[in-house]
């Protein structure tokens, strides 16, 4: 080894008092050996290979949050959830509104293509492909030095996407549930808040339902009318028809009961006529009025009972 060491070093003096100078040597590196740059040279950046992004779609009507590979898709009211994501494999989940999965499925989707899918009727639906609407990131140039400053571009407005809020109500308690590209949201009340609305509740439940106004007597024209028919009844059978039938939709005062009752010849018929009648007199404390109408004690007796 060290032979060849003189020898190399020999060589190497005589071809350099023969020729003038030291031999030109190139060094052959293996490829793929990384190499230092000298100082003050720039070497030239490798152009990043393009990656045109893919897009995933889901349209519904359902109040339901599309998740892609765990992110909530941020929801567009035209086109749905539309969410920009990276050429490949990925993950479609749709849940609802208190955050359990109703649908999901496996995609795989190239570069500027957009997968589609239809969630309807619990049912989660791979629709065809179509181009992608995202336009692919335009390369940076390499500038060799920096480009002159630019003026400041007027701020853009940003669209917030629009939010889908379900509300709920039990027992005076009211609870929110809003969806929108964040996620899902529910908003509960506090218990001094429940407690409140409770309260309320409570009162209006247990305040006391308006009474019913109470019935009128018969029009002096309608009761003019009613009594000249039954006066004009030649059976007592037909007079208590008429009487039956006019007290299925009207109300009597005392007063009128006992003009009815004096258009009947047989105290037994003046009796039917008070008990067809009892049941739809407005004023029953005047009752002790139609004892004038009857003639023997036991009928007075019985009208008077049926008013007890």
């Amino acid at each position: 080894m060290r032979t060849q060491f003189v020898w190399i070093l020999s060589f190497v003096l005589f071809w350099t008092l023969g020729c003038g100078g030291l031999p030109q040597i190139q060094i052959v590196m293996p490829e793929g050996t990384p190499v230092a740059a000298a100082p003050g040279v720039r070497r030239a950046a490798k152009p990043a290979p393009s990656r045109q992004p893919a897009e995933i779609q889901v349209t519904t009507m359902a109040a339901v949050q599309v998740i892609v590979d765990g992110v909530p898709a941020p929801f567009d009211s035209q086109q749905g959830f539309v969410a920009s994501v990276a050429p490949g494999a990925h993950r479609v989940e749709v849940i609802n509104l208190v955050g359990r999965q109703v649908g999901a499925a496996d995609v795989s989707v190239n570069a500027g293509e957009r997968a589609r899918f239809q969630y309807r009727k619990k049912t989660l639906s791979a629709l065809s492909t179509v181009v992608a609407s995202t336009p692919a990131p335009a390369p940076a140039p390499v500038a060799a030095a920096a480009p002159p400053p630019r003026a400041a571009a007027a701020p853009v407005q940003q669209v917030q996407p629009t939010q889908q809020v379900v509300s709920a109500s039990a027992g005076g308690v009211t609870t929110s549930v809003s969806i929108g590209p964040g996620g899902i949201e529910m908003r509960v009340p506090t218990m001094q808040e429940m407690q409140g609305q409770a309260q309320q509740y409570q009162q209006i439940a247990a305040a006391p339902a308006p009474a019913p106004a109470a019935p009128a007597a018969m029009s002096a024209g309608s009761f003019s009318s009613l009594r000249s028919s039954v006066a004009s009844a030649s059976f007592s059978d037909d007079k208590l028809d008429l009487v039956r039938s006019a007290a299925a939709r009207n109300y009597f005062s005392c007063a009128q009961v006992g003009s009815l009752v004096d258009t009947f010849a047989h105290s037994s018929d003046k009796v039917d006529a008070v008990r067809i009648l009892r049941h739809r007199v407005v004023d029953p404390q005047n009752a002790h009025t139609l004892s004038a109408h009857f003639s023997f004690s036991d009928d007075k007796s019985t009208v008077q009972q049926m008013f007890m």
